[in-house]
């Protein structure tokens, strides 16, 4: 039982590390794990392609970083797999990022 506990709470940890990274000041790119996303209040963009338009949401950096580690605790407190993240459109048409995992089907909209 200790054991499955550290190893969920070092998943955890190591979520958290890949998408928010370790400076104030940056999201590295939870869909290529390469990159820093660039955060304006109008989109959210990253050198390998994802694109997203969030001007009605006033999105910032630390916004983006709650959103991202509110989902990511939400999907560790039941299920032990790594979820993936991945942009596609949403309902109204617009680009939307998507965090989905393989092991227990969830699907989450982040932004």
């Amino acid at each position: 039982m200790v054991e499955e506990t550290e190893n969920v709470t070092q998943f955890e940890n190591n979520c958290l590390d890949s998408v928010v990274g370790l400076n104030n000041e940056s999201v590295v790119c939870p869909v290529c794990n390469r990159n820093n996303l660039t955060v304006m209040s109008c989109f959210i963009l990253c050198q390998c392609g994802v694109y997203i338009n969030c001007k009605s949401q006033n999105m910032n950096t630390e916004k983006l970083k709650a959103l991202l580690e509110e989902n990511l605790l939400a999907h560790a407190g039941f299920c032990n797999e790594q979820p993936v993240f991945s942009v596609g459109f949403g309902a109204e048409g617009m680009s939307s990022m998507f965090m989905s995992c393989s092991g227990c089907d969830a699907v989450a909209i982040i932004v």
